[in-house]
């Protein structure tokens, strides 16, 4: 994914135009009106604005680290503990509308923001733009009750989100973009061997519960866009569910849209959920479930993998009311002038049926992906595909 920065030079209000101090050196894709009408997704580049007038920003001319090469960085830490003297502290955060810049300390896992052991008191963070740190934009560990609506994570580290062992979430209708694995980004099908979950634009499954993870956007992430727990089968999830993932896109990423936690569900569903231009799959099920794998409402544009529902050891895969696209010819690969290293085959939809086992959810090595690799044990299971609708493929 092509990332920029713009400084504003002038703004006409009336032509709609602005004027940036340097040229902009990626391909942005537009448009006056939205794709999504032909192509179920709205393929637009966004544009955020990073700039409040409340700002909490680290210093670049503090003393550096012996170790390092660059000031640490400063970061907001949220935290329940106990005094020497047995008083209890509880942490909480209330943030509306500040900027968060230059946070996270290089070669840690000391993110922009931090919830750590923070059970006592809700915590709320909105409308607010948290960019442009060296390590992790944000971790909740070990906490409860945090809701981070209608925000813009950009321009982090290995995980722009990274929520584990943590229950009572709400992240609605937040921006997270561009997180690579490591500061200087690896080439297209290089993914660094790093911890597993380690890498990604928001993971979400290490011992939680109770998440709510609603119309969000990912893009120009590593392995993975969203990693996320999947429903049972015709289950209608609210905020009392267990997890509740619907609405949200992924797009420009190298690796996976999104990956579905494997679990054991006797029919495991993924539902309601769009992305394009990934190198692997859209969206990745592999459970190992005693019945069915499910696919619902699912939109895929211009991935290498499609739709990738695999049978995950004997269970049959269901995909239905779903839409796969090809390429959009306006929104290119290899823009003019543009390094062409995104270009790649398109497929529909892919379901692998040989594996006695669940497929993996997560892998730390470039040579694993995709996930279904490597995997040529006897055949089982059936596949149905139900009113899929297939758009600007060269061949069938």
């Amino acid at each position: 994914m092509d990332f920029d920065y713009c400084k504003i030079l002038t703004i006409d209000a009336g032509l709609g135009k602005v004027k940036c101090e340097a040229k902009l050196e990626g391909f942005h894709y537009g448009a006056s009106e939205s794709s999504e009408t032909d192509w179920g997704v709205d393929m637009r580049s966004e544009i955020f604005v990073l700039d409040r007038n409340v700002k909490v920003q680290a210093s670049t001319d503090d003393a550096r680290s012996p170790g390092l090469s660059e000031a640490w960085g400063a970061r907001i830490l949220v935290a329940d503990f106990f005094e020497p003297s047995l008083v209890q502290r509880q942490g909480m955060l209330e943030m509306d509308n500040v900027q968060v810049y230059n946070c996270s300390q290089y070669m840690t896992y000391k993110a922009a923001i931090t919830w750590f052991q923070a059970t006592s008191l809700p915590s709320k963070v909105t409308n607010s733009v948290i960019s442009s740190g060296r390590a992790p934009g944000i971790i909740i560990e070990n906490s409860a009750g945090i809701t981070l609506t209608d925000n813009v994570i950009a321009d982090f580290v290995q995980q722009g989100v990274w929520i584990k062992t943590s229950s009572d979430i709400t992240f609605d209708r937040n921006w997270v973009h561009h997180v690579q694995p490591e500061t200087t980004a690896p080439a297209m099908f290089a993914y660094p061997i790093i911890q597993p979950f380690a890498v990604g634009g928001v993971t979400a499954t290490e011992g939680t519960s109770r998440i709510r993870m609603r119309d969000n956007i990912v893009s120009g992430s590593w392995h993975h866009g969203f990693h996320f727990k999947p429903h049972e089968c015709d289950e209608n999830t609210n905020d009392s569910s267990d997890f509740d993932f619907r609405g949200n896109v992924a797009h420009s990423i190298s690796g996976y849209g999104a990956i579905a936690l494997n679990v054991n569900n006797q029919c495991t569903e993924v539902s309601d959920f769009k992305g394009y231009k990934c190198t692997e799959a859209t969206i990745h099920l592999g459970s190992d479930s005693g019945l069915e794998n499910r696919g619902r409402n699912i939109i895929s544009a211009d991935s290498h993998y499609g739709i990738a529902i695999m049978s995950g050891g004997g269970s049959n895969v269901h995909v239905k009311d779903s839409k796969v696209y090809g390429e959009h010819l306006d929104n290119k690969d290899c823009p003019e002038n543009s390094p062409c290293d995104h270009c790649i085959d398109t497929l529909g939809i892919v379901s692998n049926m040989p594996c006695p086992n669940a497929l993996p959810d997560h892998k730390t090595k470039w040579f694993k992906l995709p996930l279904f690799k490597l995997c040529t044990s006897h055949m089982d299971g059936q596949a149905k595909f139900e009113d899929i609708e297939f758009k600007n493929f060269a061949s069938g």
